[in-house]
Formats: structure tokens, sequence, C-alpha cells
């Protein structure tokens, strides 16, 4: 990828973040860039196309920042787990939190179409079956009973967390969810603790699949 393309990713990142989707223009991106307009059609052909470039660059920098700081905040498995809802809580109640890009995506851009054949909803799927992946691998650790369904209840309490806080309640919601979390961590491995675990080595962040969508 060129330097002009990435200028523009991550200026369309900055403002998708700050302003949403809809609300920033083209305009507003290249200034930000510092690019010409030929730049953006030469590399992406629509805005659309740099919606979703900047869809994936997102996912891989967030996933990346998040497996980062549950494996600065725990050494153990189970203690990774519930890592998750104390990076979500930080993340919410930092002063630059202004919501999950994805859910941001689903609301604004996700047209009428099946999840299949509707690029953005399909980019958000992705973001999301990503983060179960991880969390899923860090239940096989801990020693889980059934590692996909205690990966699909933790995902969804952080996104519930995530879509709180958008909505400015999240405050409120994250203790509530940290608690909920231990239950459900306590109940999925029967009450086993950090020495109890397989195995304690950090689990891989998933790669994204190679196809672009």
């Amino acid at each position: 990828m060129s330097v002009k393309a990435q200028q523009l990713i991550d200026a369309a990142v900055e403002l998708f973040n700050e302003r949403g989707y809809r609300a920033t223009g083209i305009d507003a991106i290249l200034e930000r860039a510092g690019v010409a307009k030929m730049t953006l059609y030469k590399h992406f052909g629509t805005k659309d196309e740099l919606i979703l470039s900047a869809l994936r660059a997102a996912d891989e920098r967030s996933r990346a920042w998040m497996v980062t700081e549950i494996e600065r905040r725990a050494a153990d498995p189970r203690g990774r787990l519930l890592a998750l809802f104390g990076f979500a809580g930080d993340w919410v109640r930092g002063e630059d939190f202004r919501g999950c890009m994805f859910i941001r995506a689903s609301g604004e851009l996700a047209g009428d179409a099946a999840a299949g054949s509707d690029p953005v909803r399909a980019a958000c799927a992705e973001h999301v079956a990503l983060i179960e992946r991880y969390v899923e691998g860090l239940a096989v650790q801990a020693g889980a009973a059934d590692p996909p369904g205690l990966a699909r209840q933790l995902v969804l309490l952080f996104q519930g967390v995530l879509t709180a806080g958008q909505s400015g309640v999240g405050g409120p919601m994250i203790e509530t969810a940290t608690t909920a979390a231990a239950t459900l961590i306590d109940a999925g491995l029967g009450g086993r603790g950090a020495n109890g675990a397989r195995d304690e080595s950090a689990h891989p962040l998933p790669a994204r699949e190679a196809t672009r969508r």
C-alpha cells in the first residue's frame, strides 16, 4: 500500500470515529490526509470502498490494542477472560471514547440485504467473530467445559458494555457486566481458578480472513 493510500485510511479512521460515517465528507478526509481527490479515486474509487478499508484497519488496530491490554492486566487465562471487562470499562470511561466504530457502522450504513451480501455488515460481523475466537481460545486454555458457549456469552456482555457506553450509560453498567462475567466464567470453568488452567501461555491474535470483501 502506498504512503498516500495509508494516509487516507488513517484520516478516515480518525474522522469516522470522531464524527460518524455519514457526517464525514470526502473533502474533510482529503484535507486531514493532505492528499488530492484523484488519490482517493486511484486507490479506492469511492467513499464506500474507503469505508471498508478503514473498517479493516480499525479492526486490526482495535483487536491488537485489546489483546495487549488484556495480557498486560492478567497472566492466566481465567484472569484474561475477566480482564476483557476491565479493558472495556476503562475504554468506555475514557474522555476520548466515541463509541465502537463497528456498532456505529452497523447502525449508520448497513443496508437491508442479508449479512452475506452486505459488505459493511459482513465486515462488522467478522470483527465480532474474531474477538469471539480470541476469547474462545482463552476459554480453552482456562479449561472451560464449553469454550464456544462461554465465549459467546462473554462477547455478548462485552458488546453490551460498548453499546451502553455509546448511549451515555456505560458507567453504571460496567460493574454489573463485570460481576455477570465473573459468574459466567466461574460457572463455565466449574469453579476452577487460575491454578486450574490448562495452559497459561497467551493465545495468539487470530488473523483476518485473506479474502477481501
